[in-house]
């Protein structure tokens, strides 16, 4: 993956509190919806654009169906310390994202022709049967070691 971008929103009311006591809150809120897109590096073997417009990677007829998939991403931080020890080690923050189901609303390569391609995919969270929507867990390596 080359780049990525997620939006996560509870649909608050956006309008003003008027005419309430100070400190209360009467604002609406809706459904959670979850939105991103990605950039990913094309690669033959994957052919997610043909599964995404087929609903199969060998498919040749157009489908009109949803493509669902599961997404986790993973984010590390620089290096935070180095622990001394046999062997050394250094220790990183980790930030991971479970999307356990999106709907790929779009997936299409950003050029034609021979050459370096990626492939652009828009996507929408779908609430599971059981679950959560999403998952997000921050890992901190320092207090695993201490």
């Amino acid at each position: 993956m080359t780049e990525a971008s997620l939006t996560i929103s509870n649909n608050i009311e956006t309008s003003i509190c008027a005419g309430n006591q100070l400190g209360s809150v009467d604002k609406d809120i809706g459904e959670l919806t979850i939105e991103g897109a990605m950039t990913l590096k094309y690669r033959d073997e994957v052919e997610l654009e043909r599964e995404w417009a087929t609903g199969a990677k060998t498919g040749t007829a157009i489908t009109y169906e949803s493509l669902m998939k599961q997404l986790k991403f993973v984010y590390k931080s620089d290096k935070i310390e180095t622990v001394t020890g046999t062997p050394d080690e250094d220790l990183f923050y980790q930030l991971g994202i479970h999307l356990p189901k999106v709907d790929l609303k779009s997936v299409k390569e950003s050029e034609g022709g021979d050459g370096s391609k990626t492939i652009e995919i828009e996507f929408s969270a779908v609430a599971p049967a059981t679950g959560n929507i999403i998952d997000v867990e921050i890992i901190t390596e320092a207090a695993a070691t201490s």
